[in-house]
């Protein structure tokens, strides 16, 4: 099986993910934190721990198939309507992208462990708000900074080339996989309307991208799109971050697009 990271990560991801989502993997706790050299052994743990099976007295049902789902929905309204005029639609969806499109560009360069998990001490908010304050920049008010007092402190933007998204280089957008998630969907939606499901999105994503474009839970997905396409849950196999998939149309089909 090929992986987009280290299968003693995976393993360490995977042994978090399960106790997430209510199995009992006390038997494997003292096996993760002695994981053996051998990798074939490795990947028997691996497998062992993706099978374990939700807890019986687990108290939440968290399904992940569009009728599940759907089943659990509390009764309400299950379809909003507009009679707006076409202008005000566009203008509405213009909004959107544009506030995407910022926000994107505003987050890119702190998309950085200090500035999400936290780091030196600081939740990652903090380390946030002392890179603004350091760059006499807060409260937020502009893109971020590409230089900041906080430097001082150990804090740098994220190394990957997000520089053209600094408040002094920003002339446009650049390329970000959020924003290649939306625009992939509206070429699904151009295309099939709302019947399309999981293997036409893998499809999609090997037609646009390459898989330097895809990234942590997306790049696995993409991974296990390549190796075989039409399998009921093939985004979340072997994929520890499977909770973190952003294009959350690969895992169900959403089907009416004013449900909720």
């Amino acid at each position: 099986m090929e992986y987009y990271d280290q299968l003693p990560n995976l393993i360490r991801l995977e042994l978090i993910q399960k106790k997430e989502e209510g199995s009992d993997v006390a038997e494997f706790e003292s096996k993760v934190a002695n994981l053996p050299a051998d990798e074939l052994k490795q990947q028997q743990l691996y497998d062992e721990l993706q099978a374990l099976p939700v807890a019986h007295d687990f108290p939440f049902a968290e399904p992940s198939d569009l009728a599940g789902i759907r089943n659990l929905r509390p009764e309400g309204p299950r379809k909003i309507t507009r009679d707006w005029p076409e202008e005000r639609w566009k203008d509405k969806f213009y909004g959107a992208w544009l506030g995407r499109c910022a926000g994107c560009a505003l987050g890119k360069p702190l998309e950085y462990e200090p500035f999400v998990a936290g780091a030196m001490g600081n939740p990652g908010w903090k380390n946030i708000m002392l890179w603004f304050q350091g760059a006499d920049a807060w409260p937020i008010r502009d893109y971020t900074p590409g230089r900041s007092r906080a430097e001082e402190l150990g804090l740098r933007l994220q190394p990957w080339g997000s520089e053209p998204s600094y408040r002094e280089n920003i002339r446009y957008m650049e390329t970000d996989d959020d924003l290649r998630y939306t625009i992939i969907g509206l070429i699904m939606l151009e295309r099939k309307g709302l019947n399309w499901s999981t293997p036409d999105i893998g499809k999609l994503w090997h037609e646009y991208l390459d898989c330097g474009e895809v990234f942590t839970a997306e790049r696995q997905a993409y991974v296990n799109f390549h190796r075989l396409f039409d399998r009921p849950g093939i985004s979340a196999r072997s994929n520890g971050r499977r909770r973190r998939i952003k294009s959350a149309c690969i895992s169900i089909r959403t089907g009416n697009g004013s449900e909720r």
